[in-house]
């Protein structure tokens, strides 16, 4: 069993953080802010690497989350260690999984999942980051009127912000939340060109490869 979830693991990792995408905003808020972080923690253990300082940093976070759950993040100190313990596991998970991809010498569909999953990794970072500012500075940024479901309401501007859609119903106001988001559309147009550029690049070694051996 564990050998076959290690065997599939960034299929794994897709899922669940698709799951998340899906099913948020239809949850009860504390039960879904419990279910992201165990997706997060989730994806971040079934990352490839892993050593003893980012298993202290995994163990710090979790810690974090449930203190804040424990008190229903009804203060803003408490917001900030729910926030901070999610970018702690989605920071380990975005910089394992490139570290796996950058280091596999072929290209096959756990790179692909890999690559998706990173991609998935950083809006949730950037939403958990808008959070953040959002409960430092209130009104950084222009949201519907659901205060109740806020991290939904980031998430939902995360991922507009990085595919560049901007339907237009939530902006940022402030000057580090314009300055966070410009940065997030920009990530969001390399990202694609990049992964495509190293894609082609592993297949054009691949081909070589075979051509020598041959």
């Amino acid at each position: 069993m564990i050998h076959l979830i290690k065997a599939h693991r960034e299929f794994l990792s897709m899922l669940l953080l698709t799951g998340m995408l899906v099913l948020g905003g239809h949850l009860p808020y504390r039960l879904e802010s419990a279910l992201f972080f165990v997706v997060v923690f989730l994806v971040a253990l079934l990352s490839s690497t892993r050593n003893a300082i980012q298993t202290a940093l995994l163990g710090v976070s979790t810690v974090f989350y449930l203190l804040a759950w424990h008190d229903a993040f009804h203060q803003v100190l408490l917001s900030a260690m729910f926030c901070v313990s999610g970018l702690i596991c989605l920071a380990y998970g975005v910089s394992s999984t490139i570290a796996f991809v950058l280091t596999s010498r072929e290209v096959s569909r756990r790179e692909v999942f890999a690559l998706v999953n990173c991609y998935m990794l950083v809006g949730y970072f950037f939403a958990l980051l808008y959070t953040l500012v959002e409960n430092a500075a209130p009104g950084s940024f222009l949201l519907p009127a659901r205060p109740e479901r806020l991290m939904d309401s980031l998430i939902y501007l995360s991922f507009s912000t990085m595919t560049t859609v901007g339907y237009g119903d939530a902006a940022p106001v402030s000057t580090l939340a314009q300055r966070l988001c410009v940065s997030q559309a920009v990530f969001g147009q390399f990202y694609f060109a990049l992964v495509v550029a190293y894609l082609l690049n592993k297949l054009f070694q691949q081909g070589r490869d075979v051509g020598d051996q041959q």
